[in-house]
């Protein structure tokens, strides 16, 4: 008798289910993506304590997880002060183009500097560490994302203006406290006043004019009688 080869196992349900999880556990190489030339996505750069370079993950998703774990996490770390499941990073805002990046009850917690934080809005350039930073095996997080060159333009314009303007109001404040001190006409003066500089100097030479009186028509200027007519 010749034996027949194993029969393979029939599929289950069960299996089918198996395999669903595996495929939707299965983790994209973020730093693999490909993007569009030009196109602007938010980046995260992950330097750990042992390394000079940073690694660059573009956040093109909604939502991701940090930590040790290659099972439940986007972004792993290898590193022993961050946990498994560290933290997460989520689209905030109706456009979605800011992310908030939240602790996961992790141990060793997100920190700005000497301060621990739960959550904070991320803004271009933002620099954190997970751990305390006094620790030397302490991971450093940093938040890449720009503004469009005609934003930059207009906030270096506005920021242009609002140093003109305040050097403008120096400029007047310096010229005012140099400027001399006058005093005030003493009260109940309502005649003719000279004014003096300090070195008893006029500042308009008074009208010696004698007041005359003219008794023929023809000893006015012959404009006069012109602008009589006229008026």
């Amino acid at each position: 008798m010749s034996s027949q080869p194993p029969s393979k196992p029939p599929k289950t349900i069960l299996s089918q289910l198996t395999q669903v999880v595996q495929t939707i556990h299965a983790k994209v190489n973020l730093q693999a993506v490909a993007l569009k030339p030009n196109a602007r996505v938010p980046e995260l750069w992950v330097q750990d304590s042992n390394t000079n370079k940073s690694d660059v993950y573009p956040l093109v998703g909604d939502r991701y997880v940090l930590g040790r774990s290659s099972k439940s996490c986007d972004i792993i770390v290898r590193n022993p002060v961050v946990s498994q499941v560290h933290l997460s990073l989520e689209r905030y805002g109706r456009r979605g183009r800011r992310f908030i990046i939240k602790d996961q009850n992790s141990t060793n917690g997100i920190y700005r500097g000497k301060r621990r934080l739960s959550s904070l809005l991320l803004y271009h350039g933002d620099t954190l560490t997970i751990g305390p930073p006094e620790l030397a095996a302490s991971v450093e997080l940093q938040y890449v994302y720009p503004p469009p060159w005609y934003i930059q333009g207009i906030r270096y314009f506005l920021y242009g203006i609002g140093g003109l303007i305040a050097l403008v109001v120096l400029l007047i404040g310096f010229q005012t406290i140099k400027a001399p001190s006058v005093r005030p006409l003493p009260e109940g003066v309502t005649g003719p006043v000279i004014v003096y500089s300090r070195d008893q100097i006029p500042l308009r030479q008074p009208r010696t004019d004698a007041h005359r009186e003219l008794r023929r028509l023809s000893d006015f200027s012959p404009y006069l009688p012109k602008a009589v007519i006229a008026s």
